[in-house]
């Protein structure tokens, strides 16, 4: 796939390159066909877990991917939570709202995290 070097940019890594803005990389998502885009978020969050990326680079891709009952997704979006919970409050929501889509009745960690957030 050949992209125009004014999309990207290279990133830290050798042969890793990131969006230059948030808004072109939303442009170039939704301009992918759901399977395509669905086999990238994953592709995107086993590379970033091999490499000991924070839960706050990786949860963007389980949240577009996960299906109910991904312990894996749900495990990320939690510590994503936990990680944002004392300087953003609001990031924190909302990564809870899709650890509690997939979450089963079981996992109780999404909801006491919810709690305390409804506490402050």
């Amino acid at each position: 796939m050949s992209c125009s070097p004014r999309l990207l940019r290279p990133a830290q890594a050798p042969r890793v390159f990131a969006f230059r803005h948030p808004l072109v990389r939303e442009s170039v998502e939704a301009a992918m066909a759901a399977g395509v885009r669905l086999a990238a978020h994953r592709r995107a969050a086993d590379a970033l877990l091999a490499r000991g990326a924070p839960a706050l680079r990786l949860a963007r891709h389980p949240e577009q991917t996960a299906a109910s009952g991904d312990q894996r997704s749900i495990e990320l979006l939690v510590r994503w939570a936990e990680e944002a919970e004392a300087l953003a409050p609001a990031v924190a929501a909302r990564a809870l709202r899709p650890a509690l889509r997939l979450h089963s009745t079981s996992d109780a960690r999404p909801l006491l995290l919810v709690r305390r957030l409804a506490e402050r």
